[in-house]
């Protein structure tokens, strides 16, 4: 069935999501115990896990294809005759104003630009090194195999597996249309959370400005999971207050099984789970709460911690590396690792771990984003700094019971998991509070809404809201525009992806030109995904199977790595000539000035930077692309001798 139904295929997951999420809160009991509005919220986001935990089973059994998949679906569709009940008791909807209907409208035009975005291929790099190439190539394989390569291979997965089913059903359009329905279940899920709590226009608005916030804008459409996490985030936080509120252990199971959710689609879940963990240690039964929580995240989310550890030693791979030690393998050593995580820590911590940077690197991070933060496409936008003056007011008039409600124990639970992520998390890239930002918006428009009201601050607030939204969707706009030119403007696959990554026409060639008894080795991230021949990923930090560090320049052992890898063939950016003797081109150059290697393929075009605004003739460089293609000689010459 691969690639039978494109663009039903989201669909069709989304309604075997709703079914087998109405299922699991109806298992717990909790089906009568909340509205409509949000059983929809807790049975989507859970559903969405229960797609992703299941193809995991799947994927190590070598099971994949129509029949798991079939049933999989299947069964998840006929739980839908759960919502039965809810279509016969419809009300009659509340009369609907024009300003509301106003912004409805604005809500569906901010939901399709998010669609029009995933009709058109996929170009994101993250998304083309291992979110979206991963699933193709488990899918090509009928299994779930293991990537020894860190970071971007051997890591949690849970939202890419939902990823596998969408392919299978609905191919590559399949695939990329359906993080774009699940952007805009997210929006679809704050505003029925939001309007428990705030008027209908109110809620709308925080709708529309959650999915026109930057950080949502640039990745929702995208493999990248932080938008996707956000679902589980949303709905577990509900839960958990809820919970701590009333005493009710099945709240904590289903804010566990969702916590668990996150905890198997990213490492920083662990954090949430742990802030989650500790708002539930309040109220009374804390402590079976607590332990029927922790083992329903490790239930739901343990599975991929188990596979890293099976093959690597490590759970948390490479994070605990250095504290478990175990012996050097294939896959990693402890020289590498410290390797790693010098440069790691250069990389991607701008700030030093202390109380006053924590609190400073909300304002660095809106006003002046360093470049470990990369805040420069994908920041908060200016909501935080509109609403917190508000929100801040309403905090202060409720203080002696600010934590006693379900959003003042929401903002505890946000400000935990922000402090651990602070103190804790490797990596300070702002993309990766985007799981806690609807929450964050509805916990500030709540706030923000109360002091309005109370103090006749309502125009100011509508007015600073209006033209943060206005700001915001434009935003939007802009960026969907380039594919926007690609779903309206008849421009054809191949001319959008030439058009948006660098060096496209190489794949081409390869893809004709090698076959599948050959191998080539690429540092290009964004190639891995378009390759239909065998490939391998040569990064000087994430694998240790090619010596390619910034100081190697031995030619010989690089070759004797690449031949043990069965490769046959190197891709090389830059003019050989002018290549240094360091790294991977300049060990792949050393082969082919020693003869070792031949060049059979030169491809060179424009160098592409900015993708956004490509449909303007803007690449964001001047300079040209040159790509080489060199094949290893027969390996039955000479070995030539080490470099010293």
């Amino acid at each position: 069935m691969h690639g039978v139904l494109p663009h039903l295929a989201p669909l069709i997951l989304l309604a075997a999501a709703l079914g087998w999420g109405s299922w699991l809160v109806r298992a717990l009991g909790l089906w009568r115990e909340t509205d409509p509005a949000e059983r929809f919220v807790f049975a989507s986001a859970a559903g969405v896990g229960v797609l992703g935990w299941a193809v995991f089973p799947l994927g190590v059994a070598g099971v994949f294809g129509d029949a798991a998949f079939g049933a999989l679906l299947g069964l998840g569709v006929v739980g839908l005759v759960n919502w039965a009940s809810e279509v016969r008791a419809r009300r009659r909807p509340e009369p609907i104003t024009a300003p509301q209907s106003a912004l409805l409208l604005l809500f569906l035009a901010v939901c399709a630009v998010h669609l029009v975005n995933g009709l058109a291929p996929p170009t994101d790099a993250d998304s083309l090194a291992y979110h979206f190439a991963l699933p193709k190539q488990f899918l090509n394989d009928g299994r779930i195999t293991f990537v020894p390569r860190a970071v971007d291979g051997a890591a949690p997965l849970l939202v890419q597996m939902t990823y596998i089913p969408a392919r299978w059903l609905g191919g590559e359009a399949g695939m990329t249309l359906w993080p774009a329905v699940l952007a805009v279940l997210l929006g679809l899920n704050v505003t029925l959370v939001a309007r428990r709590r705030l008027g209908r226009g109110m809620a709308l608005t925080t709708g529309i400005l959650v999915l026109t916030t930057p950080a949502v804008v640039y990745a929702a459409a995208t493999g990248q999971v932080e938008t996707k996490n956000a679902l589980f985030v949303l709905a577990a936080a509900l839960a958990v207050a809820r919970s701590a509120r009333t005493g009710d252990w099945r709240w904590a199971v289903l804010a566990g099984i969702l916590a668990g959710f996150f905890f198997g689609g990213k490492y920083i879940g662990l954090l949430f789970a742990a802030a989650a963990g500790t708002v539930l240690l309040t109220g009374r039964g804390w402590l079976r709460r607590g332990a029927l929580f922790s083992v329903a995240v490790l239930v739901t989310g343990g599975q991929w911690y188990l596979w890293n550890f099976l093959h690597t030693g490590d759970p948390v791979f490479p994070m605990l590396w250095s504290l478990l030690s175990p012996p050097d393998g294939a896959v990693w050593t402890a020289a590498h690792d410290a390797v790693f995580r010098a440069r790691w820590a250069e990389i991607e911590t701008a700030l030093p771990a202390t109380p006053g940077w924590m609190l400073a690197y909300p304002v660095l991070a809106t006003f002046a984003p360093l470049p470990g933060f990369d805040a420069g496409r994908v920041g908060f936008g200016p909501l935080p700094i509109l609403l917190l003056p508000f929100a801040l007011v309403a905090a202060a008039c409720h203080l002696p019971r600010a934590g006693a409600g379900d959003m003042g124990r929401i903002s505890v639970l946000a400000l935990l998991f922000y402090g651990l992520w602070f103190f804790i998390s490797s990596s300070q890239r702002i993309r990766h509070l985007v799981p806690l930002l609807p929450v964050l918006w509805i916990v500030l428009m709540v706030g923000a809404d109360w002091t309005a009201r109370r103090f006749g601050l309502m125009r100011p607030l509508v007015l600073g809201l209006a033209l943060t939204g206005g700001l915001q969707m434009g935003g939007q706009t802009l960026h969907g525009a380039n594919a926007a030119r690609y779903v309206f403007g008849g421009e054809s696959r191949q001319s959008y992806l030439e058009r948006n990554i660098s060096g496209f026409g190489v794949i081409r060639w390869i893809n004709a030109n090698l076959g599948p008894g050959d191998r080539i080795t690429v540092t290009r991230r964004p190639f891995m995904y378009f390759l239909d021949v065998p490939y391998y990923f040569s990064h000087y930090l994430h694998e240790i199977r090619t010596d390619t560090g910034l100081r190697s320049r031995d030619a010989a052992k690089f070759e004797r790595q690449a031949r043990a890898l069965g490769l046959t063939h190197l891709l090389v950016s830059g003019d050989p000539s002018r290549q240094g003797p360091f790294g991977y081109a300049g060990m792949a150059v050393a082969l082919w000035k020693r003869d070792r290697a031949v060049e059979v393929h030169r491809h060179q075009g424009p160098y592409i930077g900015a993708r956004t605004l490509s449909f303007l003739g803007v690449d964001g460089a001047d300079d040209a692309d040159l790509l080489v293609v060199l094949r290893l000689k027969d390996p039955s010459l000479p070995t030539p001798e080490e470099t010293p």
